[in-house]
């Protein structure tokens, strides 16, 4: 992600594509992508996503009991195997 920051291009065409594929209707409802988007960011390390996508999924009703569960969710499955998760606190 980091690198993206380094071709202004890039990070203009994969932004665009991203808020497009995310803003996309479809059966899943906001709150759930938005959930969906917080676990994919935590196993990832992308503490910023992590934030900003738990501030979207709050918006969306997203309440702090299913924040926690999304967390704990993430935590109770991870072997700790990948390089982000050997750098990330998320691992328990």
């Amino acid at each position: 992600m980091a690198l993206l920051a380094f071709d202004a291009a890039l990070l203009e065409r994969t932004w665009h594509n991203v808020k497009a594929l995310m803003a996309t209707e479809s059966i899943i409802d906001a709150k759930t992508k938005e959930m969906i988007y917080v676990a994919v960011s935590t196993a990832n390390a992308w503490g910023y996503c992590v934030h900003s996508h738990a501030a979207a999924g709050k918006a969306q009703g997203m309440t702090d009991e299913e924040r926690f569960r999304v967390d704990a969710n993430y935590s109770a499955s991870c072997t700790c195997e990948s390089s982000a998760d050997r750098l990330s606190d998320t691992c328990g």
